[in-house]
Parts: structure tokens; sequence; C-alpha cells
């Protein structure tokens, strides 16, 4: 059986800060290209590692393309959540544009505790963000995760990161065929005694930070337990950025890098903007049409 991977399409209709193309249009575009690939490789399923969507907010033409797009496509696409798929990143998935994805069986949304067994060969699990990884049951059954946390290759993705795991310990302490990991938007692959940990980053470049980055697809061959690259096909950066505000937006990262350098200085803790946002916003009943401006402004600087 071959699966084609993919990795975090964070699906959206809103054009990212430096975006000068129309970036639904291009998006949508590689994602036909991709269950094209799907077709004619005769993958009996596309695994993607979750932040499907952008955000818990997707318009509700989003769903509906989407709901079209993938049913169309006859094979079976199997996904988790990411963070971005939870609303204010928390643990309710029912109220989600995901669960309505699945619903309407365009999707098939994977679980720790249930795994789909495909046809008494291979069983695929999923654990979702913040979900622990579960243990293969029977032991000795062929399995494959789909997982959406950080994991990085070997080296931090940047100065003082936490929070995050080594592909090769992934590998080791677990006993997977194929390891599907999203949320490192970098590309990379490891490779542990045969068995295979692929991450292929993001689908779209939407920051400064992704200039010189190439969206991927891999083909896993469950039987042969071959792995196969092949490159999305892309626009030159000139056609889709705003280059002379890549080089702003560079200048003020580094002055803001300097600021955040300050802060862990001077020793203080749990500082995350964003997930204190959340909980402000959460737990102080801000009206909707103030979280959706809130939500558009965050989405825009990631």
């Amino acid at each position: 059986m071959k699966f084609l991977i993919t990795g975090d399409w964070h699906i959206s209709n809103i054009n990212p800060r430096n975006r000068i193309d129309d970036y639904f249009s291009a998006q949508s575009k590689k994602i036909s290209w991709i269950l094209d690939a799907a077709r004619k490789e005769d993958c009996v399923a596309i695994l993607q590692p979750g932040d499907f969507f952008n955000s818990h907010k997707a318009s509700d033409f989003l769903k509906q393309y989407y709901i079209q797009v993938l049913k169309d496509c006859n094979t079976s696409f199997m996904t988790i959540y990411g963070q971005h798929d939870l609303r204010f990143h928390s643990s309710d998935v029912y109220n989600t544009p995901l669960k309505v994805m699945e619903r309407a069986g365009a999707i098939r949304i994977l679980s720790p505790f249930s795994p789909i067994d495909l046809k008494g060969i291979l069983d695929v699990y999923g654990a979702s963000w913040n979900e622990e990884i579960p243990a293969i049951f029977p032991e000795d059954t062929p399995s494959i995760l789909v997982t959406h946390r950080m994991i990085i290759k070997d080296t931090k993705l940047w100065e003082g990161q936490e929070n995050y795991e080594i592909a090769n310990n992934l590998l080791k302490n677990n006993r997977f065929e194929l390891i599907v990991t999203g949320d490192n938007h970098q590309h990379f692959v490891e490779e542990y005694d045969g068995r295979f940990l692929v991450n292929c980053g993001s689908l779209m470049r939407s920051t400064s930070a992704q200039v010189d980055h190439i969206p991927v697809i891999y083909i896993w061959d469950s039987e042969t337990k071959e792995l196969i690259y092949d490159e999305i096909p892309i626009e030159p950066i000139e056609n889709v950025m705003n280059l002379k505000k890549l080089g702003e937006d560079k200048e003020n990262d580094e002055k803001l890098e300097a600021f955040v350098k300050g802060l862990q200085d001077q020793q203080m803790e749990g500082f995350d903007f964003k997930e204190n946002l959340y909980i402000y916003i959460k737990e102080n009943n801000i009206p909707e049409p103030v979280e959706t401006i809130i939500e558009t402004i965050l989405n825009r600087i990631e």
C-alpha cells in the first residue's frame, strides 16, 4: 500500500502579510497538485498532520470548497487537529471546521484510541495537538502514527527554544513503521532501523523566514519501505512576496529578538503573548467581532 505524506496546509483565503499574489488561488493549485499525485501513485490514503486550516474561524466558503475538492478526489484523507484547527487552542474538537469536514464525509480524523484498520495489514493512529502518543496494540501490529507536535531533527529552530522533541528519540522510543509529524514548518526526514519520521513542513511560504522554503510531498510504500521525495511546483519568490517589505520585516524581527532576549535575561518565565491572549479572551467573554479582528491580526503576523 502507498501513502502520500504532506505537511501543514494552513488553509486560508486571507493573504498573509507580504504575499502579493492571490494566496487562496496559489494554495488551492498546490492542493490540487497533491491530490493528483495521490491518484497517479494509486495511494490508499493522504496523511496530513494537522493545522489543516489556519484558523478555527475558517469561512463557510472554505469549508464548502474543500469538502467538495476532497470528496471528488476519491483518495481517503486522514488528518488530526493542530492548534490552529482548535478554538482558542483548546481541546474542544466539536465546534471546529475540521469536525464539519469529517461529518460531511470529506476527511477522517485519526484517534490515539481507535486506529483505522487498513485491510488487516496496517493500523493508522493519530495524536492531535496536546494528545499523548498512543501505544501500539497489539504490540507487533505494523502501524503508522500521524501527530502534531514540535519535532526537530537535531538543532533548535531558535535560541532558547523549549517544548520540543528530537526526531531520532521519537523513532527509537516508538515502534511505528512510519511517523508523520506537523507543527515544525521546516522540512526534514529521520530514519532509524528502517523506519522513517517525515516532517514535510508547511505547504505555503507565508513569512519572511520561508523565502527559501520548498514545499514537498513523500510517497511511502508499506511493502517495500521505500520513501520517495517530490517537490511541489512553486512560483519564483519575487512573484509572490514583497521582497522590499521582507527586508524591513527581517530588521524588525531582529529588534524583536533582541527585546525578547532582554526579557529572558531578566528571568521572566511563562511569557507567551498569544496563549495568554487566548486565555484572556476566553475568560473575559470578549465579543465575537472583537475576537475575530484579533484572530485575523494574529494569523497575518505568523
